[in-house]
């Protein structure tokens, strides 16, 4: 439904907004623990094949839409940012509101999101996103400038620029609290001298 880990906090939240007390949203989650996975970020389905069984559900569609309106708000307002930062202009387009995503998209969104070593696979992901949906609406003049900050971006980012020598300043003072874990997540596409960076600081 929302790609993403969920802080149990941020569960009971959406639970809350659907109109379910906060006892019987935990007593809920404790149900269904046993089905979840702690990440540092939050919990997500053990296996990808959870997630598949409960998209076939014959109510699914009409109940994710609901929940997926509920997440938006947790994501606007209470969310963390590396959750906001990810997941709030995605989820509303495919609630049919484009326009943050196409609008967000810039230079400076671009340069900000190298400065606070957001995920470089998360940046790429979402200027390639954000160009389809400007071509599928037809808003051409942005798909053309949001497809030239992706291609800059994966070039600078791909090659050796020197950026894993931002991160030890990153570490130290970093803009996003959740930096360490999110890193850690996703060593899989760190450079090796950022693997031992996160390493020195374990």
């Amino acid at each position: 439904m929302c790609p993403f880990p969920w802080p149990a906090d941020g569960i009971d939240s959406v639970i809350h907004r659907e109109g379910i007390s906060l006892s019987d949203s935990q007593a809920a989650q404790r149900s269904v623990e046993h089905l979840l996975a702690p990440t540092g970020l939050g919990l997500q389905p053990f296996h990808r094949t959870l997630a598949i069984w409960i998209e076939d559900q014959p109510d699914f569609a009409k109940v994710a839409i609901r929940l997926r309106r509920s997440a938006v708000d947790w994501l606007a307002s209470e969310a963390p940012e590396c959750l906001r930062w990810a997941h709030l202009w995605p989820l509303q387009a495919d609630l049919g509101d484009p326009l943050p995503l196409l609008n967000g998209l810039t230079r400076a969104w671009v340069v900000d999101a190298i400065a606070k070593r957001h995920s470089w696979r998360t940046t790429s992901a979402l200027l390639q996103r954000g160009a389809r949906v400007a071509l599928q609406t037809g808003r051409y003049e942005r798909a053309v400038a949001i497809g030239l900050l992706a291609e800059y971006f994966d070039y600078y980012t791909g090659n050796d620029f020197g950026l894993e020598e931002l991160l030890p300043a990153q570490l130290a003072a970093p803009m996003d609290p959740e930096l360490f874990i999110r890193l850690r997540l996703e060593l899989d596409s760190l450079r090796d001298a950022e693997v031992v960076c996160l390493a020195e600081r374990a």
